[in-house]
């Protein structure tokens, strides 16, 4: 699962607020082994997370392509 993290510092006197970051954070589902096991897919059901959901797709696929480069464990 991937979730989208945003940062942002704010002025106390004014309110205003600023952007400073966006992560995105990847969880996995570990069995009792502490393995990683699969587990049902996520359904975006809202318009905007049908949309933003392509974009997920592509950081997974480089991320798993750049630990299989790497020689990184999983």
């Amino acid at each position: 699962m991937e979730v989208e993290a945003q940062v942002f510092s704010e002025d106390p006197l004014s309110g205003n607020r600023i952007k400073t970051s966006t992560a995105f954070l990847t969880f996995v589902a570990l069995a009792k082994e502490g393995r990683p096991t699969p587990i049902s897919p996520l359904i975006p059901e809202t318009e905007e997370k049908k949309g933003r959901y392509p974009a997920a797709l592509r950081r997974r696929r480089r991320r798993l392509r750049e630990a299989k480069e790497t020689g990184a464990k999983r």
